[in-house]
């Protein structure tokens, strides 16, 4: 559960909205994504994941966009960005440079 005070807030996920995990044990976890192919408005993102979302997702076909983010080649794509020694971590920086670049 998670409580929200009056002068907080939390971004929510919607349908269609692609999450990937910042933190992992090991490189090969980190950068992982997946569609939120729900309906509820009632999901919270927290510190481990990050969200995208997808402004004309009436162009995009939810479960395709799944099954391209956790292809191997966007894994390939993703990997480098892995950064640590005992906890690796993915910066969403480094991650949104990545994709304007290519």
């Amino acid at each position: 559960m998670v409580t929200i005070a009056a002068n907080e807030s939390q971004h929510t996920i919607s349908h269609g909205d692609v999450l990937f995990t910042l933190s992992s044990e090991t490189p090969d976890e980190v950068g992982i994504g997946s569609v939120y192919l729900g309906e509820s408005d009632k999901f919270y993102l927290n510190s481990f994941c990050f969200g995208v979302s997808i402004p004309n997702k009436d162009r995009i076909y939810p479960p395709y966009l799944a099954h391209l983010v956790s292809s191997t080649k966007f894994r390939k794509f993703v990997y480098p960005l892995a950064q640590g020694s005992t906890r690796f971590n993915l910066q969403k920086n480094d991650f949104n440079l990545l994709v304007e670049l290519n």
